[in-house]
């Protein structure tokens, strides 16, 4: 009887163990977004985006489900802040359960938005203003939903005269919100980040954006 007892407790601990390695330790990841997640580009799709190597990376950490149905090329800030609230639903996912359910998010919108899709070389100072107000909601709803560890993406490129001022109020907009904010236009500076358009990135821009990823991990 005693031997018995011992072999249950023994067999309990290991079962508890390796629960917490195969199960406990998995975790998801939801990346949400425009072009710079989808890698699509209005000559088509480049094939290679940050998400490829990132993928590849948290493989060997336990990953669970690394979930992209929420982006989109040309994705808006308004968009995705109504898809949240709408809790919209795609191949049986709802956008707030994937939210909820993810230990890190990572969020990159706006690049499409505010600079490739800029015609000119200047975003008025009433669109910022309401463009800021728009990303503080958008984390708020983020937070009224989950407490995981959040990446927001920087903007890059040289489109606009704002864009330092941009990402100034933005990465602030994140601190308030405890999100980690990652800085992308002092290091996507070279022609050899970018595709012949001069626009969007190639292999090493993406690869740059991983690393800079990992830093913040």
């Amino acid at each position: 009887m005693k031997k018995a007892l011992i072999i249950f407790i023994i067999g309990s601990f290991i079962s508890i163990f390796i629960y917490k390695i195969c199960v406990q330790n998995k975790y998801d990841v939801l990346v949400i977004g425009d072009s710079i997640v989808t890698g699509d580009t209005k000559y088509g799709n480049s094939g290679i985006t940050f998400n490829l190597f990132l993928k590849e990376d948290l493989k060997k950490k336990h990953l669970g489900n690394y979930n992209l149905s929420f982006s989109k090329n040309n994705l808006g800030l308004k968009n995705l802040l109504t898809n949240i609230k709408e809790n919209i639903e795609l191949n049986n996912n709802h956008i707030q359960k994937a939210i909820k359910d993810s230990e890190l998010i990572i969020i990159a919108i706006g690049e499409d938005e505010l600079v490739l899709n800029s015609e000119i070389n200047n975003v008025n100072r009433i669109y910022r203003k309401k463009y800021y107000e728009d990303f503080k909601d958008l984390l708020i709803c983020f937070r009224k939903i989950t407490t995981s560890k959040i990446l927001i993406l920087g903007y890059y490129g040289d489109n606009i005269n704002q864009i330092k001022e941009i990402n100034l109020n933005i990465k602030q907009i994140a601190n308030n919100y405890n999100c980690v904010y990652v800085e992308l236009n002092k290091v996507i500076n070279k022609d050899d980040y970018f595709l012949n358009n001069k626009i969007h990135l190639n292999y090493n821009g993406h690869k740059k954006i991983f690393n800079e990823i990992m830093k913040n991990l």
